[in-house]
């Protein structure tokens, strides 16, 4: 009775030092990445490659930050990664560029410039009979003291309507232009409907001027917006193609990029050409959910003057998730024969972690019962200010290595916990707790019945 007594209590103080983590090496991960860091800065920034999001577990429990001699560094997840804040906007001002059919007789511009690189006017130093509608617009940004990333047009709808492709250019002295983006303008009406394009994105830049032309004149210009970076660290966008399949429902299809990602925008690309239609995008984390609705647009793919047309990408609002369904309207009659390409822009998650010890550090990932171990970011960064994350060195991730763990997650696994396998212990513990009880209580009953 007493060993009964002894296993029942050694057994109740099991969980107490079950609960004990080990200290995490790099062996006990399944992958990792060599770091290579700029300058000698105790903290740096690093951005998770693909890799590192399809392999490590959804919620980046196990991620760690070693040292050559393998101890594990502080590090913390930068705010500004999966969900950026909304972008704000500021109207520009902006100038036609007139076509002219002979370029000998086109006028020369002169140009007015404040010191601070506002363009005050354009004016012409002879006119000329043979000019013709605007093929170029000048945008003045020098006012601007954050990047710009998207350029938002206002016209007044012609009554025939038109469509065009439009190049964006960047310069900081109206002398060399450099191309920043190129995607299609329209304004059409079909249906008792309007179809609109009046946005260009490109990448982040701090260009003072823009130059947009066109194929086709655009109607005349009322207005045009700046998108501007937010201030906050954000990592930038990356895209990711994924094929599609024919969903359960007709009209629908399936998208299953292997990993769960932060999205940002989605573009579609479709099978056919002259190809209009309304379309629903929906995202959710595991087969078994309900679907979330994310968007809804109109995608189409044109021909239209010997040039193809093709819509932009549409915003998310940095929506994660792992499968994607599209839904198409019915009344547009499908997308015709072929299968459609999702397009994804995610963005990277971002940590930062102090380079305490010797170099080389590694970034090791791949550990199904990794408990989390990041630090707050104002934690880690002494004195932080919201953002200033975004103004450390930008470490390089190598190619992945095996790292000799196998308890690692499988790859593009859904999102579900690990197995809490100290709560089954205690169970496990509790019940054998019960029986030992048991069989002590039957056994003083028989020693009663037998001295009875």
């Amino acid at each position: 009775m007493r060993t009964l007594l002894f296993m029942l209590l050694s057994g109740l103080a099991l969980p107490a030092s079950a609960g004990d983590p080990a200290i995490p090496k790099p062996a006990d991960f399944a992958s990792g990445m060599e770091l290579r860091l700029q300058g000698d800065q105790p903290f740096h920034r690093l951005e998770l490659p693909l890799a590192v999001h399809a392999q490590a577990r959804p919620d980046l429990a196990d991620v760690r930050i070693f040292n050559a001699a393998g101890e594990a560094v502080p590090f913390a997840f930068a705010h500004g990664a999966a969900a950026p804040a909304a972008p704000t906007t500021t109207g520009v001002p902006h100038f036609p560029l007139q076509a002219h059919a002979d370029p000998a007789t086109a006028p020369v511009l002169d140009v007015k410039i404040e010191q601070d690189g506002r363009l005050l006017s354009l004016q012409s130093r002879r006119g000329g009979a043979d000019r013709g509608p605007a093929l170029s617009w000048l945008f003045d940004l020098s006012a601007l003291r954050q990047p710009a990333q998207a350029l938002r047009l206002d016209w007044i709808a012609p009554a025939d309507g038109f469509s065009t492709e439009a190049r964006l250019e960047g310069s900081d002295d109206l002398k060399a232009w450099q191309p920043l983006a190129t995607a299609p303008l329209l304004d059409l009406a079909f249906g008792g409907q309007r179809l609109q394009q009046k946005h260009i994105a490109f990448p982040a830049s701090r260009f003072r001027y823009l130059r947009l032309v066109t194929r086709q004149p655009l109607p005349a210009l009322t207005g045009a917006v700046a998108e501007l970076l937010p201030a906050t660290a954000v990592a930038p966008e990356r895209w990711l193609e994924v094929a599609g399949r024919a969903g359960e429902k007709p009209g629908e299809y399936f998208f299953d990029p292997g990993v769960r990602l932060v999205a940002t925008r989605l573009e579609l690309k479709l099978p056919q050409t002259n190809t209009v239609a309304p379309v629903e995008w929906k995202v959710r984390d595991r087969q078994r959910e309900e679907w979330r609705t994310v968007t809804r647009a109109t995608v189409y793919r044109l021909r239209r003057d010997g040039a193809d047309l093709a819509s932009p990408a549409v915003a998310t609002g940095a929506q994660a998730g792992r499968y994607w369904l599209l839904s198409v309207d019915p009344r547009a009659g499908g997308l015709g024969t072929g299968t459609p390409v999702l397009r994804l822009a995610w963005r990277p998650s971002q940590l930062v972690f102090l380079a305490r010890g010797a170099p080389p550090f590694t970034l090791a990932f791949g550990q199904r019962d990794a408990a989390a171990a990041q630090l707050p970011l104002a934690s880690l960064l002494p004195g932080y200010r919201p953002g200033m994350e975004a103004d450390l060195p930008l470490a390089a991730a190598g190619p992945a290595i095996a790292l000799g763990g196998r308890n690692a997650p499988a790859p593009g696994a859904e999102d579900s916990p690990p197995p809490d396998w100290k709560h089954w212990l205690l169970w496990a513990i509790l019940l054998l707790g019960v029986g030992l009880l048991a069989a002590m209580a039957r056994s003083l009953l028989r020693q009663k019945q037998t001295a009875d």
